[in-house]
């Protein structure tokens, strides 16, 4: 083995090579391609761009200035990634373990993610969730959201807007309507009630009728739709013919005394009610 000692700058016209270390202990200068089989440091620094790998298609953003980074292949990062600048993929960009963006993240084409958890999040587009599916009325337009399959909301629901659903509409809980209420097409319901309300002994000679106010029906209105029953303690010569309400939590009950039996005194009666509005 032969060992040069250069203690001045030299230059070489021709191609060196060595079998053993080429150990540099300042700055050297190539202004001419340089290959290395394999290339090791503690660091490297470079004041112009760097290119590894052999050539290829550069993306059109690159312009071959002095910080610019090229890379033939994959790169692999054993540690945290730092990028001061923005992050463009024009291809598949893969994450296996987490991403952490601190600003926005902006996708102009589509961005699918298997499992998407966050805080919040927001779009000034529309958002579709699932696989495609047949849309109705969503017409891709800002603030529409589409759900392929089933929607589960803990907390409220609100809507400004008319609901429409073409399939089986389930509550599990209570359901408040404040407006109206429209089934088939047919008269608007604005409010349905139902409850009990009480008369006193009221006369009805036989084969007549009598009036009596069964009163303590709390929500009832003038106009209201009234449906009312007897309760089996009525005595069976009393029909109901006819009841209505002009007066608020009052029913005027309009009774008939068939005579079948003898009596004509229908005593305190409670009868079940119910209205719709």
């Amino acid at each position: 083995m032969v060992t040069i000692s250069v203690y001045a700058a030299t230059t070489i016209g021709a191609n060196i090579e060595t079998a053993g270390t080429l150990t540099v202990t300042g700055a050297s200068t190539f202004t001419g391609l340089a290959t290395f089989d394999h290339a090791t440091s503690t660091s490297a620094t470079t004041t112009d761009y760097l290119y590894i790998g052999p050539d290829f298609t550069e993306d059109s953003n690159m312009n071959f200035t002095a910080g610019d980074l090229f890379v033939a292949n994959d790169v692999n990062v054993g540690g945290v990634t730092y990028l001061d600048g923005a992050l463009q993929a024009t291809s598949t960009s893969l994450f296996t373990g987490a991403a952490s963006f601190y600003s926005t993240l902006n996708v102009t084409g589509l961005a699918t993610f298997d499992h998407a958890t966050s805080t919040s999040a927001t779009t000034t587009d529309y958002l579709y969730i699932g696989p495609d599916g047949v849309e109705g009325t969503f017409d891709f337009s800002g603030g529409d959201l589409y759900v392929a399959d089933d929607v589960e909301i803990g907390g409220l629901a609100t809507t400004t807007e008319a609901l429409n659903t073409q399939g089986t509409l389930h509550v599990g809980g209570n359901a408040d309507v404040d407006g109206t209420f429209d089934i088939g097409g047919g008269n608007t319901i604005t409010k349905f009630m139902f409850g009990t309300c009480n008369i006193a002994a009221t006369t009805v000679n036989a084969s007549s009728t009598a009036y009596a106010e069964c009163a303590s029906a709390t929500g009832v209105a003038s106009g209201d739709n009234i449906f009312v029953t007897a309760t089996s303690s009525l005595p069976e010569n009393f029909i109901i013919q006819a009841a209505s309400s002009t007066i608020s939590n009052e029913i005027s009950l309009r009774i008939y005394n068939t005579g079948s039996i003898e009596g004509t005194s229908t005593g305190v009666r409670t009868f079940f009610w119910q209205a719709i509005r």
